[in-house]
């Protein structure tokens, strides 16, 4: 395996995340992939932001956290180059749904795989979820690409299900089952 390019980290939201945030969130490029529907406010991610300080995963049933290229960790010196969201956090029948955004330039380098290492741990250790799911449109191959490669399956498709461009996509969704807890189990 290729040895990673630098360190990254997963970190909480902070409130100085808010102006990033706004930028790539409010970014039209990229509201078909994230279903985004209208641009957010800084009200909004402050109050989002506030609501991640008083309530945990459990209470939200959802999770976002910063993607950080780390330069010096014991200086906590580091920059934001993506996220990483729970979602739909159902922890009755131990699943969840995932998304992950990396800067373009950042794309490719295995950064992402790292990113969801970490983030998969934190599911499947802490959280204790059997399985966790990716929708992603058929037209993303990049993210297609990048979860087959992970080992996730395609266990959906809904047909014209999204509108992008003017047309009806269909919408797959990726599963990756929690194999070790199974086995520890039995």
């Amino acid at each position: 395996m290729n040895k990673q390019p630098f360190e990254i980290s997963l970190k909480a939201l902070e409130p100085a995340d808010v102006p990033t945030l706004l930028k790539w969130e409010n970014n039209q490029s990229v509201w078909t992939i994230s279903e985004t529907v209208e641009p957010l406010s800084k009200y909004k991610l402050d109050t989002y932001i506030k609501q991640t300080l008083t309530f945990d995963v459990f209470g939200l049933r959802q999770l976002r956290l910063m993607i950080h290229r780390v330069f010096d960790s014991s200086l906590d010196i580091t920059e934001p180059i993506g996220t990483i969201d729970l979602f739909e956090f159902d922890p009755i029948n131990k699943h969840a749904g995932i998304g992950i955004m990396l800067l373009k330039e950042h794309q490719g380098q295995g950064i992402g795989k790292i990113a969801l290492d970490q983030f998969l741990v934190y599911c499947f250790e802490r959280l204790q979820l059997h399985s966790v799911y990716a929708n992603i449109s058929e037209t993303n191959i990049n993210s297609i690409k990048f979860f087959e490669n992970y080992g996730f399956k395609k266990v959906a498709e809904y047909k014209e299900f999204l509108y992008e461009n003017e047309k009806f996509v269909s919408q797959l969704t990726y599963q990756f089952i929690n194999t070790s807890l199974r086995t520890a189990k039995q």
